[in-house]
């Protein structure tokens, strides 16, 4: 899968859910958690998109975002 498809599917995810776990998307798309947390990297230069740092190790990190006007201006 492209990255560019793939980080427009995280995107829909996010925007129907709001927060997604990483290894959920790493499974879906069956890439590693580091090539999803490269996404988000990524996604976060143009949305408001965040991953909290939890430093326990039995938390899963998640991805949330943040549901702005400048986001629902961009989606529609």
């Amino acid at each position: 899968m492209l990255a560019g498809w793939r980080r427009h599917m995280i995107m829909e995810k996010l925007r129907a859910r709001r927060h997604v776990r990483i290894g959920e998307l790493a499974a879906a798309f069956q890439v590693s958690e580091r090539t999803i947390r490269n996404d988000i990297v990524s996604l976060a230069s143009i949305y408001p998109i965040y991953t909290p740092s939890i430093p326990r190790k039995d938390v899963e990190r998640v991805a949330y975002i943040l549901w702005t006007h400048t986001l629902q201006s961009r989606a529609g």
